[in-house]
């Protein structure tokens, strides 16, 4: 036997349990591994929930709103779901959440004015990028007050192609149903390659600032997927 494997030998007889720490460590690290796996929570938008923007032209203010929306939560694969509204806040208030998906529908947005509606789907080239889409990468959250809990939120939003990356700021409250995300967030569409649509001969310009509000109840049951929602 070498001389080298007889050290290795003794040094393993002289602490024994250097290996099993070892393999405890290694073990405890593995399992924390196989926690971190993130899952789709069972948390769905209840009724209410909506999103729209706000914006100026040239002759009047206008807005355009969706309540048909695709939503997902992601939590630890470790973690049980949600079985009521006090559960799913707590979850929420607890910093547990792993991910948010959310996809705007572009031909769901109306804003009861047709002209409108199809010169805005044109600029944000809706045949070929039919949806908004904003993937959440990190949040964190503020000092809470009574009901209400501020958020910030991290992540990427995707329009007509082009991605950037946001930060959301919003607000958690608690209801009896669930608890209702609101917030809002101010962008240029020019940011995203889209150029503000013009009308009637070119006397009504759409103006490039607008303001995305949302107000999402969150409620415990069925996981949201890839498919839109729809609560009317």
């Amino acid at each position: 036997m070498r001389s080298h494997e007889l050290t290795d030998r003794a040094a393993l007889g002289r602490w024994p349990g250097v290996a099993l720490a070892v393999l405890i460590l290694a073990g405890a690290a593995l399992g924390r591994a196989e926690t971190a796996v993130a899952s789709r929570a069972a948390v769905s938008l209840g009724a209410g929930s909506e999103l729209w923007l706000e914006g100026t032209s040239t002759l009047h203010e206008y807005e355009s709103r969706t309540s048909t929306l695709g939503f997902t939560l992601m939590r630890d694969g470790s973690q049980a779901d949600p079985a009521d509204a006090a559960a799913l806040d707590a979850w929420l208030r607890s910093g547990s959440l792993r991910g948010l998906d959310l996809v705007v529908p572009l031909k769901t947005m109306h804003s009861g004015k047709p002209a409108l509606d199809k010169n805005m789907l044109k600029a944000l080239r809706a045949d070929e990028f039919p949806e908004i889409r904003f993937l959440l990468s990190a949040s964190r959250l503020g000092v809470a007050r009574g009901d209400t809990l501020p958020v910030s939120a991290d992540g990427s939003l995707k329009v007509a192609g082009h991605e950037r990356a946001i930060t959301v700021k919003g607000q958690l409250v608690r209801g009896e149903a669930g608890v209702w995300l609101e917030g809002s967030h101010a962008m240029l569409m020019s940011e995203y390659g889209v150029k503000p649509p013009t009308m009637m001969l070119g006397t009504l310009k759409v103006r490039d600032p607008i303001v995305v509000h949302y107000r999402l109840l969150l409620v415990p049951g069925e996981a949201g997927g890839a498919k839109a929602v729809s609560h009317h």
